[in-house]
């Protein structure tokens, strides 16, 4: 998921725009740290859900909170993507900001993949998802 999100991130002016504008302009930031960007991609890329194979993984990305169980969305979409890592570089969760402008009153704005899960590079849950919420984005820049 990294990796994924990490690509579509250098691949799109509106989360490198963010970036900039947050002061995180340094060439090497993103790759060093694996920034990366939701945007709806990755259910495209996916296998179709009526297909053995995409219906198995749509699941599994369902259960570990990377996929919307009610409509399949990435839950992370329309996020800035900020990987966890060790001291060691194993990938312990996900940070997500919302980025995306005109966001419903109370949608969240900060996302959080479960810490320690396979999507993420290793097998613990935890029953942390979301955090926060959007009722004063201005209080957030």
């Amino acid at each position: 998921m990294v990796g994924f999100y990490h690509e579509t991130l250098k691949n799109s002016p509106e989360a490198l725009r963010y970036l900039e504008s947050r002061g995180l302009t340094h060439p090497e930031i993103v790759d060093r740290f694996k920034l990366g960007f939701a945007n709806r991609k990755l259910g495209l890329t996916l296998p179709d859900k009526n297909r053995k194979a995409g219906a198995d993984l749509r699941g599994r990305l369902q259960r570990l909170g990377i996929l919307r169980a009610e409509s399949g969305h990435e839950h992370m979409n329309g996020s800035v993507v900020f990987p966890i890592f060790s001291l060691d570089g194993e990938v312990l969760g996900m940070y997500g900001r919302k980025i995306t402008p005109g966001l419903r009153e109370g949608t969240p704005c900060i996302c959080i993949c479960p810490a320690r899960t396979a999507a993420c590079g290793t097998r613990k849950r935890s029953r942390h998802r979301r955090r926060s919420s959007c009722a004063s984005r201005s209080s957030m820049r």
